[in-house]
């Protein structure tokens, strides 16, 4: 084994979850495309808002696909909002 994957074995043993990524939406759009390999319509997304704009304006619906993942249902001010967006994808399928 890689000393790559025994690192991550690890940190997965130790509670070590990488699986996030911070998002700022689209400023002028209703709906925000992110591009994550390996999550999938069987991956649960948790935006958590991470700024008060963010907060203020609530959690955004999620919509799963392979690979890319939509925030929708936000407003399209000018206002930059950020979340910190955790998935897990279930490995059977």
């Amino acid at each position: 084994m890689d000393s790559e994957s025994n690192r991550r074995l690890i940190d997965l043993e130790a509670g070590f979850v990488k699986t996030f990524q911070d998002v700022t939406l689209a400023l002028t759009s209703l709906a925000t495309t992110v591009s994550r390999r390996g999550v999938s319509v069987n991956s649960i997304v948790i935006p958590i808002p991470t700024n008060t704009a963010a907060k203020n304006e609530g959690i955004p619906a999620v919509t799963v696909s392979k690979d890319q993942f939509v925030l929708s249902g936000h407003s399209s001010s000018g206002t930059t909002r950020t979340y910190r967006c955790v998935f897990f994808t279930d490995s059977s399928g």
